[in-house]
């Protein structure tokens, strides 16, 4: 089922069986075979996405980035993000799509997957599989396939427990691909902390005190830990996230600069935009019109 979203498309879990709508695995080539390309539009997703591209060719922009579909090639897609897969022809492989309150009935939490660095706000790029990773990685996806088409005792449980292992085995090929990705230290959860109630929080809290309070930290000590791990400060990573959903509906929606305003939490569009062209260079419809000739 599709919803719109301030004009973007919205796409919702829907699973057989009639179980809760928590956890869904399928093959690409189903998936694909089912959507009619040309009237395919990038869109946002209530749930995570795993995709596992094991053949593929073309292209899969995740908001503004562009990657290639590569063989056994892995993305992992959270709600928040804009994407859409143009495949010069049928990928195969697998799509596991799951709600962050499948883990949480398993005693998991969303903050593991940010945690994990597979999630990544700011990094979108898939993790690359080696003959020994898709080793690891094919059996896994077999029990999960097997498990998903069999209803009966504990299957949510079941499911979830092999996802665990799929996403365990997934962090331990991302270090190894980009060591400095999974550091656990006190300033690793900070950060992770600080992400997930930005992305929650982002259109009601604008000041780096709001976050601050909700962790039980001061704002110098916020600061000083975001912008020592990510170059940036908690400040700017709030701005450009407030950015980010502007140049979202920019490009995707038709809405006008005052909706957006209202959207985001401004109060006053002449405000909003004056913060949009410091940061972009260009008022709102000239970013508007150069993106779309661009992207569409």
């Amino acid at each position: 089922m599709t919803i719109e979203q301030n004009g973007i498309p919205e796409y919702k879990l829907e699973v057989p069986h009639q179980l809760e709508p928590q956890f869904v695995i399928k093959r690409m080539e189903d998936i694909e075979d089912k959507r009619e390309a040309a009237t395919e539009k990038a869109h946002r997703h209530e749930y995570f996405v795993i995709l596992w591209v094991e053949e593929g060719k073309g292209t899969h922009f995740i908001d503004f980035a562009e990657y290639p579909l590569e063989n056994q090639s892995v993305f992992f897609i959270s709600p928040a993000q804009i994407h859409l897969v143009q495949p010069e022809k049928t990928p195969s492989g697998t799509a596991i799509l799951f709600k962050p309150e499948f883990l949480h009935l398993v005693g998991l939490s969303e903050s593991f997957l940010i945690e994990s660095g597979l999630f990544h706000d700011f990094d979108h790029a898939p993790i690359q599989l080696s003959p020994n990773h898709q080793q690891l990685l094919t059996p896994v996806c077999q029990q999960l396939f097997s498990i998903h088409q069999q209803a009966g005792p504990l299957q949510q449980e079941l499911l979830a427990a092999y996802l665990k292992v799929f996403l365990l085995h997934s962090i331990q090929i991302r270090t190894t691909q980009l060591p400095e990705a999974n550091s656990h230290s006190r300033h690793q959860t900070i950060i992770c902390d600080f992400r997930k109630l930005l992305d929650h929080n982002y259109q009601e809290k604008h000041k780096v005190s709001d976050y601050a309070d909700a962790m039980h930290l001061t704002p110098n000590h916020l600061n000083e830990v975001i912008k020592k791990n990510t170059g940036k400060t908690a400040k700017e990573h709030i701005q450009n996230r407030l950015i980010m959903e502007a140049q979202r509906n920019a490009l995707h929606t038709d809405c006008t600069l005052q909706e957006i305003t209202y959207h985001l939490g401004f109060k006053d569009p002449a405000h909003f935009s004056k913060f949009f062209k410091k940061h972009n260079g260009m008022t709102f419809q000239e970013y508007r019109n150069q993106v779309r000739n661009i992207y569409q």
